[in-house]
C-alpha cells in the first residue's frame, strides 16, 4: 500500500471506533481493538488498566446514542502512520454527557489496522 492508502485505512478504522462509541456497538469495537487491548487513564488519582472484555462490558450498558438522536461529536487531531506496522490516533470524542482526549496505539494484523492501546482522559 501507498502512504495515502495506508493513512486512509487507519483513517478508516479511526472512524469505525468513533461509530462504535455513538452507537454503544460492542461487535464493532471488537473488531478494531485487538483482544489483547488494553485501555489506560487516572481516574480519582489512581492508574486505571482495563482490559478490553471489562471494558466492552461498560459499552454494553450504555445506550445507543445514534439511535436516540443523540449528538456525539469529535475531532480527529493527529493520524501518524509511523511504520508499516505502527501507527497512531489522538482525536477527542463525545460520550454523552463527557467530552475525552483518546489517544490511540494501532498495530497492523493481518493487513488491517487495530487498536492497541487506549490512554484517554475525561474531561469533566
Amino acid at each position: 500500500m501507498s502512504g495515502e492508502e495506508e493513512e486512509e485505512a487507519l483513517r478508516t478504522a479511526v472512524l469505525e471506533y468513533v461509530d462504535g462509541l455513538y452507537r454503544s456497538d460492542v461487535a464493532l469495537l471488537a473488531r478494531v481493538f485487538l483482544p489483547q487491548a488494553r485501555l489506560h487513564a487516572i481516574a480519582a488519582g489512581t492508574v486505571v488498566d482495563l482490559p478490553l472484555l471489562a471494558w466492552l462490558d461498560r459499552v454494553a450498558a450504555r445506550p445507543d446514542f445514534k439511535a436516540q438522536g443523540v449528538e456525539a461529536p469529535y475531532e480527529l487531531h493527529t493520524l501518524d502512520v509511523a511504520s508499516p506496522t505502527t501507527a497512531f490516533a489522538r482525536l477527542t470524542s463525545t460520550v454523552p454527557p463527557a467530552r475525552f482526549l483518546d489517544y490511540l496505539t494501532f498495530l497492523k494484523v493481518d493487513g488491517r489496522w487495530r487498536v492497541i492501546d487506549k490512554t484517554y482522559h475525561r474531561f469533566d
